[in-house]
């Protein structure tokens, strides 16, 4: 049975979930969907560093190199994308 604090708990981490949720379809409303949808793997690590701050529950090592490779692609597509813009590229967005 669940006591009164967990109620408060799941309340706030509904009402947390949600202002996220608006702040994601915000984003997706205003900016250009390439630039917003690089950010979704980022969830991946938000969630283990969640698990390891709330739950201590440390990450295994598919986790550990999945993240290393969502950081090194991301900070590539970045450095690609500003050589790219630097040469006039057509179709490259900012």
């Amino acid at each position: 049975m669940l006591q009164a604090t967990d109620w408060w708990l799941l309340l706030l981490a509904g009402a947390i979930f949600t202002v996220a949720l608006l702040a994601i379809t915000q984003a997706y409303r205003i900016a250009v969907v390439i630039v917003v949808a690089r950010f979704e793997y980022v969830y991946i690590l938000w969630a283990s560093l969640v698990g390891y701050l709330i739950f201590a529950d440390v990450p295994g090592p598919r986790t550990m190199i999945g993240g290393a490779v969502i950081v090194v692609s991301g900070c590539y597509i970045i450095l690609r994308e500003r050589q790219l813009r630097g040469r006039g590229v057509v179709g490259v967005t900012e």
